[in-house]
């Protein structure tokens, strides 16, 4: 019969129970069954999620009380715990209450059980229920004490050398040591606080222009702020001082605690007080002020660095002057009695921030920045982890597996050459063309003899001579003329000197230019050759027997071992589409200048129903699509005018439907009853009535009637009443549909155009160039980095709301003299890169890449991106998304944390770095791994990696070739 045994694991303070009935043995029949109950509700059911054998068995659970778990869990076996087979449940998983609690993710071993029975109680299968007494204690790893799940990776997973661990939630009393909290005084020193918690409800710019006024002492809080401590009366203001001495005493808690009592007594004397001032009000008011100028100076962190560290050191020796030291009944101090753990917890207290305030919210600015990250991926602390990696050191040469053999027989000589030519031809050509025009422009200022022989002929002279010339008149309409008359002309003749300068001009006119064009061509070549020859004689000449000489390779044989580096903060990120930039860059090399177009299900478009007002014109300007048409109308307004007694029919525009009617009424004279309105099948009763439409027919028309009006008696009138009838429209939803249908087919043919533009352009290979293997993995860590810096300098951005100017920044402004100081993000961005650069162990990332099937090929059939010579480029090329664990470094891991939070940093050292009050837990696991001082060690035994050579040697021991030190049928 197969053994059953249950485990319980909580989470959300015990709103989430997973009810764990583990099979001892998966193979049989009955399978492991997880049981998840959320009880922030009883009207929730509990759900079964049966766990198939060893493979995992993805769940996305949900309950109405918005309590939720999606991920997948795998049974896994053979795990050796204290030298016991263990099987247990591992789970990859996300769970969170909408609006209680935030997204949380665990990967680990929930629970555990060893696999042969006789290690613990043996639960009976269901449906027999255990009594409450024989139930193990809830088992939650975030409880204090719990048992500590530790994920041990196998085999061909993806952190070899990684060993995680989710942190614990911290107990009273390491709170109580190792923690300081800020309790508002009564009487408070001033208002500050209060005030600052209802500016950081408002947003980060009031809150962060509420602490300006209070450094800068404007009312009502002059005098509040300490910007010195001279300013504080009494012996708290040397309290840095010595907190300084304190530190600086012989290592050993118990040997500073002791100097406390000494160094205090003569600060009191100093002062002539009494360790009664540690209970006075001033001293309380004091402190007050400290910690509101505290949190002045944490909100515009960087404003005097001096000044924080002091106020710092004098918080952190009040709180261990108030947990290790009480004043007798004479009015003497007194050291505490406390347990080594808690001298040390005191020594290394860090600062709480309070909930209320910080971190500061994020800024209305950083919107933007917020989600461009959130597209770019997304960022998270993962677990704390024992960092182990892979030494190696070159131990020896061997000699490896056979590279060839000469065999050389007897009086044989054997003269064998290899030749290596190296052959480089350059050639160059250079051509010029040179041309020359002379333009004649001489002339003379004179008049040419053109002009001058026109002048001439205007001046000549007529003279008429008449012979007898008689006129004769008959009738009134005849006349006869008798005789005849000389006509005679005179002119000038030119002069010679006007001749021989015409001559001159059409002379110079003739040969106005001449071209002179000469053209140069210049051709050099150099060749360079360089051959390397490499002779080998084997000389059997003289000799009696036949020769073999037997070559091998040169092989480096390498000692490995695992060096424990100890405990580190897992930062955990997401990264979209980490090849982006690298294929962008290699098609720009390969002179593919062309982006390939997305297709329109990456844009969010699967059908024409996806289409409509607010993206129709982006997706159709991404695709290039010119002939296009605009949506219709959203409404259109058909009127009429009629009187008493009148009827009409009103023509619906085509493609839209009657939504809403407005009658308005005049009535002559004033003050009667306005008549009854019909619209379609409403009816209108007063002047200004609105009112929906009932659907009239198919929408083409709708008849408007009006009631006729009685005339009245007494005294007699003649009545009218004019109506005007207003009906809006909107668009009917087969327009919409075709208009849709029409936006998504001219899309649709516009990215087949693009792409087949593209592929024309781009060609249909589009793998990279070749590259060796460690270039590859240095591209792939070099993108993963820029990424991962991307994304964290994303979301200080936003959470700081300074961010650089997005797309639609106007360029087109007229320039002038640049007088403006840079943006903040130019200035602090080298800055945050450092930090970045130093906090994070970026050599020590492991990555895995998320291949999505619907990827590797495109809409054309053609091959994805791919490297065929290594598979782990091509998946990098192909990947959806990356997955990058990332160690942060133990000097830094405290100003990371802040930075992480808070988008700012923190200069100082690690020890003066507050905690946020959501990192407690966290920041307290961490401090205790520190604490114990591990440093690194060698872990298991080592083993040799042999790494074969291109190189070749001659084995003069081998006489024969070698044989088997068996025979094959027995291998």
């Amino acid at each position: 019969m197969n053994e059953m045994v249950k485990r319980i694991w909580t989470a959300l303070d015990g709103a989430l129970i997973f009810e764990i009935t583990i099979s001892r043995d998966p193979s049989e029949s009955r399978p492991s069954v997880v049981e998840i109950t959320c009880t922030s509700s009883p009207l929730c059911k509990p759900q079964l999620v049966t766990v198939q054998g060893l493979r995992p068995t993805p769940f996305n659970v949900r309950f109405t009380s918005g309590c939720y778990a999606s991920g997948h869990f795998q049974q896994k076996s053979g795990l050796n715990i204290n030298g016991v087979d263990n099987t247990g449940i591992f789970a990859d998983m996300h769970f969170g209450i909408n609006g209680l609690y935030d997204r949380t993710h665990f990967e680990g071993m929930m629970v555990v059980c060893p696999s042969r029975r006789g290690h613990e109680p043996v639960w009976p299968p269901p449906p027999d229920e255990p009594t409450d007494s024989e139930i193990p204690a809830l088992r939650d790893p975030t409880e204090p004490g719990s048992p500590i799940p530790i994920v041990s990776s196998e085999p061909g997973e993806l952190f070899t050398y990684v060993y995680v661990r989710r942190w614990p939630r911290v107990s009273e009393e390491a709170l109580a040591y190792a923690f300081i909290e800020y309790r508002e005084s009564s009487p408070p020193a001033s208002g500050f606080y209060q005030d600052l918690v209802v500016a950081s409800s408002v947003g980060r710019r009031p809150a962060e222009a509420l602490a300006l006024a209070f450094i800068d002492g404007a009312p009502p809080y002059a005098g509040v702020f300490v910007s010195s401590m001279g300013e504080l009366s009494g012996p708290v203001r040397d309290f840095a001082t010595l907190a300084d001495r304190v530190r600086r005493s012989p290592s050993g808690s118990e040997r500073r605690l002791a100097q406390l009592e000494p160094l205090l007594t003569e600060l009191f004397a100093r002062y002539d007080d009494a360790p009664a001032y540690l209970e006075s009000a001033s001293y309380r008011a004091e402190l007050d002020r400290i910690w509101q100028s505290y949190f002045a100076l944490v909100v515009i962190l960087g404003y005097d660095e001096s000044l924080l560290i002091d106020l710092v050191e004098t918080l952190w020796l009040a709180h261990l002057i108030q947990r290790s030291l009480t004043t007798n009944a004479e009015g003497e101090l007194v050291v505490s009695e406390l347990s080594p753990e808690q001298l040390v917890e005191l020594a290394n207290a860090t600062i709480i921030l309070p909930r209320e305030v910080f971190p500061l919210p994020p800024a209305e600015g950083g919107q933007a920045s917020a989600s461009r990250a959130g597209e770019r991926g997304w960022i998270e602390p993962y677990a704390i982890g024992d960092l182990q990696m892979v030494r190696q050191r070159l131990r020896r040469y061997a000699a490896g597996e056979i590279a060839r053999v000469e065999n050389v027989m007897r009086g044989e000589r054997r003269e064998s050459s290899r030749r290596q030519t190296h052959r480089q031809v350059e050639l160059r050509e250079q051509r010029g063309d040179e041309e020359q025009v002379v333009e004649n422009e001489d002339g003379d200022e004179r008049s040419s003899l053109l002009e001058e022989t026109l002048r001439t002929l205007g001046e000549r002279s007529q003279t008429n001579e008449y012979n007898d010339f008689n006129a004769n008149y008959g009738p009134p309409t005849q006349g006869t003329f008798n005789g005849s008359w000389t006509r005679t002309e005179t002119a000038l003749k030119p002069e010679l000197e006007d001749i021989t300068r015409f001559a001159r001009e059409v002379l110079n006119k003739t040969v106005s230019r001449i071209s002179r064009r000469v053209g140069v061509v210049r051709t050099s070549s150099t060749m360079s050759q360089v051959e390397e020859v490499a002779s080998s004689v084997i000389d059997n000449s003289t000799g009696d027997t036949n020769l073999r000489a037997v070559f091998r390779w040169l092989d480096k044989v390498y000692e490995a071992y695992v060096v424990n580096y100890g405990n580190r903060l897992m930062m955990e990120f997401f990264v979209r589409h980490p090849a982006t930039r690298t294929i962008a860059q290699e098609a720009a090399l390969a002179g593919r200048w062309m982006v390939r177009p997305p297709p329109p299900p990456e844009l969010g478009i699967f059908s024409f129903e996806d289409i409509d007002r607010s993206n129709y014109a982006r997706l159709c300007a991404r695709y290039g699509v010119t002939e296009l048409e605009p949506p219709p109308l959203t409404e259109k307004f058909v009127t009429a005018t009629l009187s008493a007694g009148q009827h009409q029919l009103i023509v619906v525009p085509a493609g839209y439907r009657t939504v809403e009617a407005s009658v308005s009424v005049v009535t002559t004279p004033p003050g009667q009853a306005p008549p009854q309105v019909m619209v379609g099948l409403q009816t209108f009763d007063a002047n200004g009535a609105q009112a929906s439409l009932k659907p009239y027919g198919d929408d083409s028309t709708l008849p408007v009637s009006v009631a006729g009006v009685e005339p009245s008696l007494s005294p007699p009138s003649e009545l009218q009443a004019q109506v005007n009838v207003e009906v809006r429209c909107e668009p009917s939803a087969r327009t919409m549909d075709e208009w849709r249908i029409a936006t998504y087919g001219a899309v649709i043919k516009a990215y087949h155009a693009q792409a087949e533009r593209y592929f024309d352009t781009a060609g249909v290979d589009e793998r990279v160039a070749p590259r060796s293997p460690l270039a590859n993995r240095q591209l792939e860590q070099r993108e993963l980095k820029d990424a991962c810096m991307g994304l964290l300098l994303e979301r200080a951005m936003a959470l700081t709301g300074v961010g650089a100017p997005g797309p639609s920044t106007p360029s087109s402004a007229p320039r002038g003299p640049d007088t403006s100081s840079p943006p903040a993000y130019v200035v602090d961005e080298p800055r945050y890169l450092q930090f970045l650069d130093q906090a994070l162990e970026w050599s020590e990332m492991a990555y895995h890449f998320h291949v999505s099937p619907r990827l590797v090929r495109d809409p054309h059939g053609r091959a994805a991106t791919t490297a065929e010579d290594d598979p782990l480029f091509t998946s990098f090329l192909q990947a959806e998304q990356a997955r990058v664990l990332v160690p942060v470094s133990p000097d830094r891991v405290m100003a990371f944390l802040y930075f992480f939070s808070a988008g700012m940093i923190w200069d100082s050292g690690d020890r003066r770095v507050p905690a946020l009050d959501d990192e407690v837990a966290l920041i307290n696991d961490l401090k205790h791994r520190a604490l114990e001082g591990e440093v690194e060690r060698r872990v298991g035994p080592s083993w040799e990696i042999v790494v074969p050579t291109s190189m070749q040697i001659l084995d003069e021991d081998a006489a024969v070739l070698p044989r088997l030190a068996a025979p094959l049928e027995d291998l």
